[in-house]
């Protein structure tokens, strides 16, 4: 029996409100070969795009080796004496619920990490913030957005004090760029100038 290495559970994912991927599951084992076939509009690059992580999924689970993509993990790197990194030390899971979790980034103060989740709603992502304390049990977990058709991916000024998003708010279904200013004070319990 091989080991597995990539196992979808009634994954579910598409383009807006249309899911072009409706229910698929399959198992992957180690050293094992699938070949991917059917028409043009099939939904096969949605896959792939889901699979590496361009395209989220609005339902469903992916685990690579037993490890569920759609939570959020970080890590304590291990160096040599050189400076080089030679694996990867004590590993923290920062989310584990039902949700899609995705698009992870560090703010630029590199205190918090950022990412989008599916918990308000797949027909709304957020953005949330949780800052990484290792030496707390849970970590602290804010929502960041609270908007209306968010596209969720925010990105910050080199400085971390300005926020900019895209938002689908018009009537025709385009984005719109929005940008505003950014108080970690929330996130980190504190008032930040």
């Amino acid at each position: 029996m091989t080991d597995t290495l990539l196992q979808l559970d009634s994954l579910s994912a598409g383009y807006g409100t249309v899911d072009v991927l409706q229910d698929i599951s399959l198992t992957l084992g180690e050293g094992e070969f699938i070949a991917v076939v059917g028409p043009n509009g099939a939904g096969k690059s949605t896959l792939f795009k889901t699979i590496s992580g361009i395209v989220t999924p609005s339902r469903g689970t992916m685990t690579l080796r037993g490890e569920n993509l759609l939570q959020l993990f970080a890590a304590e790197l291990e160096y040599d004496a050189s400076g080089a990194i030679t694996g990867v030390g004590r590993e923290v899971q920062l989310t584990d619920n039902e949700h899609v979790n995705w698009a992870p980034y560090w703010h630029p103060s590199g205190r918090f990490m950022l990412y989008t989740t599916s918990e308000q709603g797949h027909s709304n992502y957020e953005l949330y913030a949780i800052e990484f304390a290792p030496e707390r049990a849970e970590p602290r977990k804010v929502r960041v957005t609270s908007h209306d058709r968010f596209d969720g991916l925010g990105v910050f000024s080199a400085d971390g004090r300005w926020m900019m998003w895209t938002a689908q708010r018009s009537p025709e279904g385009s984005s719109q760029l929005w940008i505003a200013r950014f108080d970690a004070g929330p996130i980190l319990g504190s008032a930040v100038p």
